[in-house]
This record gives structure tokens, sequence and C-alpha cells, in this order.
């Protein structure tokens, strides 16, 4: 049995797209996508639960299959060969411009230094200057091993969940609410799914996720590339995490007890920061407008 005939998983019923095939609808594909999700996270708890030393080596290739399956496949076809068979891959936004990078790398620098103030305002500690230690618990790291395997495991760790979060909220579901409802009522069911599936007990973080959603929506709109949204989940779970390693955590806690991490102040930052990240996938959405313009002036020459 080939691998990709493994992982895919089917279309029950479904007929060859082709001339004339009508688009599945949003409730199908919505089912097909919460199916995929399924399956991946399964395959992932497994992996989660070896050791530390496999754990790293299948994290891995849980990575590059789940890139190879979705990414790599969609693109490496004919453009011949796209339209003679069914991909779900080809359906999702997986370009990227490479104009568009400054932007999608500086979105991601902007949610990576916002996580400590959106942390200390969303999680309410900000009014206790105790509060960092039980958010942020330390993580122990293991003497057994080298500094290039815990930097290797935080890494592929980091970017296991937002791959699969990122391909099912913002690409599956955004893509088949976008066309059924239209581009606002997609953005704001994916942010409401994608927080009420964190199922935490704090409404604070329920709005967190919730706006957090909504931003990762507006740049795939904005970038019209579903690797933005990935760049900005990696980067908030990257820094997460981080800020759970010695010596890191003990920075931190001192660093929370100051002025700076009071509510108002956090609150002000929180907001400053969604203001620019705003901004900038307004930005990458005209750069994108301005290189298609390009594109058919070129064309028309």
């Amino acid at each position: 049995m080939q691998v990709d005939t493994f992982l895919k998983i089917p279309d029950w019923g479904r007929p060859a797209a082709g001339p004339g095939t009508p688009e599945a609808s949003a409730g199908r594909q919505t089912a097909l996508a919460l199916l995929r999700l399924i399956v991946w996270l399964t395959i992932l708890s497994y992996v989660q639960d070896l050791r530390p030393g496999a754990r790293l080596v299948f994290t891995i290739v849980w990575i590059s299959a789940f890139l190879w399956r979705y990414a790599y496949s969609a693109w490496s076809e004919p453009p011949a060969a796209r339209g003679s068979k069914t991909r779900l891959g080809q359906e999702l936004p997986l370009s990227l411009a490479k104009h568009l990078i400054p932007h999608i790398a500086v979105l991601a620098l902007l949610v990576a230094c916002s996580v400590p103030w959106s942390g200390a305002f969303f999680t309410g500690g900000c009014a206790n200057p105790g509060w960092y230690e039980s958010v942020w618990k330390e993580r122990a790291l293991s003497a057994q091993h080298s500094g290039h395997f815990i930097a290797l495991s935080l890494l592929a760790d980091t970017a296991t969940y937002p791959l699969v979060e990122e391909f099912t909220f913002r690409g599956w579901l955004l893509v088949a609410w976008t066309r059924k409802l239209g581009p606002a009522w997609a953005v704001i069911l994916t942010s409401a799914v994608f927080a009420v599936g964190h199922f935490t007990p704090s409404p604070g973080l329920l709005v967190s996720h919730f706006v957090f959603g909504l931003l990762l929506a507006l740049a795939v709109l904005g970038t019209n590339s579903l690797w933005s949204a990935f760049a900005m989940h990696y980067a908030y779970n990257f820094a997460n995490d981080v800020m759970t390693i010695y010596p890191v955590h003990g920075f931190f806690a001192n660093l929370f007890r100051m002025r700076v991490f009071r509510c108002d102040t956090s609150g002000l930052m929180v907001a400053l920061s969604v203001a620019l990240m705003l901004a900038i996938i307004l930005a990458a959405r005209r750069a994108n407008t301005d290189e298609s313009k390009a594109v058919l002036r070129k064309v028309d020459a």
C-alpha cells in the first residue's frame, strides 16, 4: 500500500472534479476537514506518548508526512494533472509570494513579542504579581540530552499542532465557508470554533483564542497564503514554550513583577499589537493587489 493511499481520507462517493462539476457543499467540506483533523491528531497523540528520543524522530517524520501529503503533492503535480482528479491541497492557498515574506516575518515577530502582555492581560495575571508561575510552569530539561537535541525537539514539537490547526481552521474550513457564507462570516465562525476547540475554562483565554483566530484568518485572506497563519501560530507557540524553560522562566518571573505588566499597560500593549498586525495585513493585501496589477500590465503589453 502506498503511503499516499494510506494517509488520504476517501471522499466517499464524491464525483471526480472536472468541467461542470459543482463545488462540494460547505457542510461536506467541514465534515471532511474535521475527519482529517481527527486522523492526524490521533497519529500525533501516539507520537507524543513515546520516549523523548523516539518522539523527536517520529515527530519529524509526522511533520514530513503531513507536509508531503498536503503541500508537496499539490505543488509537484503538473497543471494538466490538477484538473483531472481531486486533491484538497490544491483548494488551499498554499502559495507564498516572495514580496510578502517580510510582511509575514514581521507578523510572526509581533505575535511572539506580544505573548507576555497578552498572557498577563487575558489570564487576569496583570492583577496578581505571582500569577506567572501558575500559568507558565517551569519545564525541567533532561541533562541526558544535548543543547542541539533540546533545540531541535523544541522546534519540532512546537510546529506540530499549528500545522494541523491551520490546515483545518484557516485552510479547509475557511475556504469552504468563504465560498458558502462569504469571508466575513467565515472569519468569525472559524475563529469561534478555533476558540471553543481549545476547551479552556477561562473566559479570558477564550476571548484571547478568538481574537487570535480572527487575526490568523485575516492574515490568510490578506496574504492569500496559509503559511502566514502558520508562521504566526508557530511564533505564538514557540514564545509560550520558551517562556517555560530555565533560565528564561526565572527571568520572566521577575519581569512580570514590574509595573510595565500591570493591567492598564498590558491592555494597551495588546491593543497596540493588534493594531500593528492589522496594519501589516492591510499592507500585504495592497501589495498583493499591486503585484496583480503589474502582472496584468505586462500581459497587456
